[in-house]
């Protein structure tokens, strides 16, 4: 009898069925104050999910999936709200290009800049020659040249004086001499209107974000030629239709864009499109923002709201699209928590509902335990 009794219990232990389940640490409790050191219904020696919906990880699977956990405490934390925006100019530190007449594009010494070019401030980026239909231009042409007979007779009749002078009044040197310099003058003016050109030069140092010019290309006056653009300085406009909002935003960070800290700058007085147009300045080092690139904009409120923070890594969602965080309840074991959050920044956010303090929640490889099935 004692060898059936032995041979029956190297049976048990070698199919399992005398394996240890899986138990949650002692004094785990739920929100509500449940208690989530229940025994799961199955054994599981292996990564698997149990039939209760939890997961058994053993704890060399936790180090290479790289599992960390988080004891968490309930805090006070400022309100966040998503905005969208987009990238835009900053006024003060680039600027916009536009043809002063028309005319026809010449490329500079160095030829025409193209996007992305490097430029400094007062530097010519083209010249643009004066264009006119052809009665206009016959029209400039005919009182260039008389202009440029009047001032020869001019400079004659003011030698002529200068020859008799102290026979003459000196007044009438001195007028001769004065008509003689507004004839020079207007010369110079309209034969630049005629056969010149005129350079335009970069209002602000930084880079061409938008080139618009061929050599030899038309362009009308107003045109945009050109957008210079501060990679290290840009501004984010983004919108909202709660009009008080602007007076309680402190800061935002951009969703997606490590290392972008958003100034607030100031609300606007005047709804466009239905909506208040909001201003931030972007302070950023190599991080690649455009001219137009459509941003969502976390803004922090002064209100404040009572939660959990958590990184943003740390929320999942289940089959049934619920946003969802990972408990540690044991050594091996992982029960899946609904939880509700806000956004606090780009990286973070508070969890509002369904969570409870000194909860030890999953913070890095929870979606490597949302695959487990």
């Amino acid at each position: 009898m004692n060898t059936k009794i032995a041979s029956f219990i190297i049976f048990l232990s070698t199919t399992g069925l005398m394996a240890p389940t899986a138990i949650a640490a002692p004094g785990a409790h739920g929100p509500n104050g449940e208690h989530l050191d229940a025994p799961a219904g199955n054994s599981a020696s292996g990564l698997a999910r149990l039939p209760d919906g939890s997961v058994n990880v053993p704890k060399q699977a936790q180090r290479r999936m790289a599992i960390r956990t988080l004891m968490v405490q309930e805090e006070e934390h400022p309100l966040t709200v998503e905005l969208n925006g987009r990238v835009g100019i900053d006024p003060n530190a680039g600027g916009r290009v536009q043809a002063p007449f028309a005319g026809r594009i010449e490329p500079g010494a160095k030829g025409l800049p193209v996007a992305g070019q490097r430029v400094e401030k007062g530097q010519i980026l083209v010249h643009v020659r004066p264009v006119a239909g052809a009665i206009e231009r016959g029209n400039q042409q005919a009182q260039l040249v008389e202009i440029q007979s009047n001032r020869k007779l001019a400079e004659q009749r003011v030698k002529r004086l200068e020859s008799l002078e102290g026979t003459v009044p000196q007044k009438e040197i001195e007028a001769a001499r004065a008509e003689l310099a507004s004839l020079t003058g207007r010369e110079k003016a309209v034969s630049r209107s005629v056969g010149g050109n005129e350079g335009i030069t970069a209002p602000a140092s930084g880079v061409i974000a938008t080139a618009n010019v061929l050599n030899g290309q038309i362009v009308e006056a107003r045109d945009v030629l050109f957008e210079i653009v501060d990679p290290n300085r840009m501004v984010v406009e983004a919108v909202t239709t709660d009009v008080a909002l602007a007076s309680r935003i402190g800061n935002a960070t951009l969703v997606g864009f490590e290392g972008v800290e958003l100034a607030y700058l100031s609300g606007a007085r005047s709804l466009r499109d239905g909506a208040l147009p909001i201003t931030f300045r972007a302070n950023a080092k190599n991080v690649p923002l455009a001219v137009g690139q459509p941003v969502t904009v976390v803004a922090k409120l002064t209100d404040k709201v009572k939660g959990i923070a958590l990184p943003a890594e740390a929320v999942v969602r289940n089959q049934n699209n619920e946003s969802i965080v990972w408990i540690k309840s044991g050594g091996e074991r992982f029960i899946a928590q609904s939880v509700e959050f806000k956004p606090l920044d780009a990286k973070t956010v508070v969890v509002v509902k369904g969570l409870a303090p000194e909860n030890r929640v999953v913070v890095s490889g929870t979606s490597l335990i949302n695959q487990i099935r």
